[in-house]
């Protein structure tokens, strides 16, 4: 869940350009690092997700000038899956670390945040508090209430970003303050702001296609059965998995994966009949709910997708071919329940796989 929080709030970022600013300047506080290379100052942020990576870089360069570039560092062992980016800023270092706040006039390291960051107005305080989740933050649940913990840098950062919380009306905790700063960590108990509004949306909105996610499509998909079981006597549920994805990510990389997941959204979406409800169930799987459609309609639908995919062409790799394999159940006939359909479906899709993938197949009926 942080992790799609984290993509979807760096979509959400703020124009006025002292409000870039201060998120620019935090997250490189949280995330960032400076080296000293060959004699050159050298500014670097690791963070999580290739949305974040863009963000950084298209705000470093519309709002200070400067380039830089990205890439992928390999996985720890230990860590959870999820690609980690490196931005680095080569040859504006220093003038990018003084401008930000990591530098002083005379190029030594700031421990804390800028003095025009920290006694900046409301929306600069709420860009911190984005920032700082962005680089180093994680959902949490304190006694029921909804929570985001940022581990800080410095007990310096630490205490910037509690005064940033209370100009927001926020309450915010120091945890472990007497231990080695690295551990340190800030809990904000969100019950208002436009922070706490884009955490909620992103709950249910997955970051990199714009579709529900599992969890929020599987509440709505149920909403849906229970108000029309007696109107329509059957539905179909579509699971859709992409052909060979890996192999695209570990072919082409995985901010091209990501344009892949991004055109099979548009795609699947244009497909779409009044009434169904498409998500995204996980890595590259896709679940539609068929509202009222039998196992033939629901073939024909599902064949029109499977085909639609095909026509997917991207400029960052034209050669790349997109393909589904896709597994078809119906609604009471496969199952009494949402879960129970879903099962079905799922099986059928490893069943359209070994038949050679790049097909459709609809579950056989269930005897009683």
């Amino acid at each position: 869940m942080t992790a799609a929080v984290i993509e979807e709030l760096s979509g959400l970022g703020h124009t006025r350009t002292c409000c870039r600013r201060a998120e620019v300047a935090t997250l490189l506080r949280f995330a960032g690092a400076v080296h000293v290379v060959a004699g050159q100052v050298v500014i670097s942020a690791e963070v999580d997700g290739a949305g974040v990576a863009g963000w950084l870089r298209k705000a470093i360069r519309e709002t200070f000038g400067y380039p830089s570039d990205v890439r992928v560092l390999p996985t720890a062992v230990g860590r959870p899956s999820g690609a980690r980016y490196l931005v680095r800023v080569l040859t504006d270092g220093a003038a990018l670390g003084r401008q930000t706040g990591l530098l002083d006039l005379r190029g030594r390291p700031i421990r804390g945040l800028p003095p025009h960051v920290v006694a900046g107005r409301v929306c600069d305080a709420e860009a911190v508090w984005r920032a700082a989740f962005l680089a180093r933050g994680s959902l949490a649940d304190r006694g029921g209430s909804p929570a985001l913990e940022v581990s800080c840098p410095t007990p310096e950062a630490a205490m910037a970003l509690v005064g940033a919380a209370r100009r927001l009306g926020i309450t915010a905790v120091l945890l472990a303050p007497y231990l080695a700063p690295v551990v340190l960590v800030l809990v904000a108990v969100l019950h208002r702001s436009a922070l706490a509004r884009h955490l909620q949306a992103a709950t249910t909105i997955d970051a990199k296609t714009g579709l529900l996610t599992c969890t929020a499509w599987h509440q709505q998909a149920e909403r849906l059965l229970r108000v029309t079981r007696k109107a329509l006597p059957s539905s179909a549920v579509l699971m859709i998995d992409l052909d060979h994805f890996k192999v695209i990510n570990d072919s082409y990389g995985h901010l091209v994966g990501d344009e892949v997941l991004q055109a099979v959204a548009q795609r699947l979406t244009r497909q779409l009949r009044s009434g169904d409800l498409l998500g995204r169930f996980g890595g590259e799987e896709f679940v539609v709910l068929l509202l009222g459609a039998d196992a033939t309609t629901g073939h024909e639908v599902a064949e029109r997708m499977r085909r639609c995919l095909h026509t997917i062409c991207l400029d960052t790799a034209p050669d790349l071919q997109v393909s589904a394999s896709m597994g078809l159940a119906v609604y009471p006939d496969h199952g009494g329940t949402l879960t129970d359909v879903l099962r079905t479906a799922d099986h059928t899709v490893y069943a359209a796989k070994d038949a050679g993938r790049d097909t459709t197949l609809t579950a056989h009926p269930t005897r009683h």
